[in-house]
């Protein structure tokens, strides 16, 4: 169903008892818990409804994409070295030593966020996050004291954050291991999204029986880097490789022996190269009819740039997004018909870095951004967690301003989806409807009370 659809009758609701919702501090409820991780997110008033059958088949297809993957990493991974591997992706040499080939070439450790644009005709996928640095893991714990603030107490979806802990803490079991550290670049730990101290309590939280270590680039312990100790210390890499400035370090975490989720692996993984490749027919003679039609459904046609074809595809340049290979929050994204002919020439010389694909028509929603509950007409993109090969809830970011829908470029507004059927839904609206006439004969009561 869409998503403009299923929303309309919950979020008629919410809008139209925002002075209950502010009494019932369920606003403050969120703000609370993200100001704990010092967070400086734009938050979407309320939670969000998304259909269940559309919730779990973008699950399934999420699954069958990375099977895909698999398939055709293989496949690469056969036919090239792995320095010819790097060049495919657009990698420098210098990450070779960082990279577990078993991680990649065996689908372990596998922490991914799908992008989904919602059209016309239902959803596509946008881009491929599969990296264990992804943002937004404690937004579904945020509106859970949304919604317990109103009374309100559901199991529709995971954490997660808690799915994440989960996974390292049968890492730890299986491995046997004896230390854990939750790795971060120290400016992360500075820029206000708060994903680093919330993952590092829900850890500590789940791991309970080992000592949790939060660690940067500056306080590494190094008693852990010797091979005796390595071998007993899982790292949960918070590390964007482009960040990275302690190369030194990370050769050092390796050579110890230390179990890394994820290593470098994930920049083959993530790179947007991927939706080209899954429309290359080299590739798709290894595919099944369910996997074709898969790609066929879910992921908008993308193309190679080459010298061959741009001239012919700038052509078509309105009905076309550029993007970087290589690139993250955002940034090297390019909307065809937003730019100039010249201008997109000159951003895109260094042709092949970059994909062209086929412009998805985004339906729009009209979404309360603040405490005012006023709605406005928003452009979305969904992000879908696979954690472990599990589905584990999906955010949702806003924007009332850019086509490019980024919290870190864009300023968008950013909040969560529970997948949830129609009569689920109108339950929970019967549960507003409770929870609002509970809390209007309380204040009856106050009113009139004499002391």
């Amino acid at each position: 169903m869409k998503l403009s659809l299923f929303n309309h009758p919950w979020i008629k609701k919410v809008t139209a008892n925002k002075q209950t919702l502010k009494q019932q501090e369920a606003l403050q409820a969120m703000q609370r818990f993200i100001a704990q991780y010092e967070s400086r997110f734009h938050l979407i008033p309320a939670p969000l409804v998304f259909d269940k059958t559309d919730f779990d088949e973008l699950s399934a297809a999420t699954k069958t994409l990375m099977a895909v993957q698999k398939k055709i990493l293989d496949v690469l991974i056969h036919r090239f070295s792995k320095e010819e591997m790097l060049d495919y992706f657009d990698l420098p040499q210098e990450i070779l030593p960082l990279i577990d080939w078993h991680e990649l070439s065996s689908g372990e450790n596998m922490i991914a966020r799908f992008d989904v644009l919602p059209n016309e005709g239902g959803y596509q996928f946008c881009e491929i996050n599969a990296e264990s640095c992804i943002g937004g893991l404690k937004l579904r714990d945020c509106y859970k004291k949304n919604m317990l603030a109103l009374g309100i107490d559901y199991d529709l979806d995971e954490s997660p954050r808690q799915a994440v802990a989960d996974y390292l803490q049968q890492k730890v079991g299986e491995k046997n291991l004896e230390h854990v550290v939750i790795f971060s670049m120290k400016q992360y730990l500075e820029e206000g999204t708060g994903t680093v101290r919330a993952l590092y309590d829900t850890v500590c939280q789940t791991i309970k029986d080992k000592k949790v270590i939060l660690a940067h680039e500056g306080d590494f312990p190094e008693a852990l880097l010797t091979p005796e100790k390595g071998a007993k210390t899982l790292v949960y890499r918070l590390a964007m490789y482009e960040d990275v400035n302690c190369q030194a370090l990370f050769r050092n975490i390796f050579a110890s022996g230390a179990t890394m989720v994820n290593s470098f692996a994930s920049e083959i993984r993530s790179n947007k190269k991927w939706f080209a490749i899954f429309h290359n027919p080299q590739f798709h003679e290894l595919l099944t009819e369910k996997e074709l039609k898969t790609i066929t459904k879910f992921v908008p046609y993308t193309g190679y740039l080459t010298y061959e074809n741009i001239e012919q595809v700038l052509k078509e340049k309105d009905n076309l997004v550029f993007k970087k290979n290589r690139a993250y929050g955002g940034h090297g994204v390019l909307m065809g018909r937003e730019h100039e002919l010249s201008t997109l020439q000159e951003k895109i010389a260094d042709l092949t870095h970059w994909t062209f694909q086929k412009l998805v028509q985004c339906n729009t929603i009209d979404l309360p951004l603040d405490d005012s509950f006023n709605l406005t007409a928003c452009k979305v993109v969904l992000g879908l967690f696979l954690i472990n090969n599990q589905n584990s809830g999906m955010l949702i970011r806003a924007s009332n301003k850019s086509s490019i829908v980024s919290v870190a470029t864009g300023g968008a507004h950013i909040g969560w989806m529970i997948p949830m059927t129609s009569s689920q839904r109108d339950n929970l609206i019967q549960q507003v409807d409770s929870s609002i006439d509970e809390n209007e004969e309380i204040e009856k009561s106050r009113k009139y009370t004499v002391f």
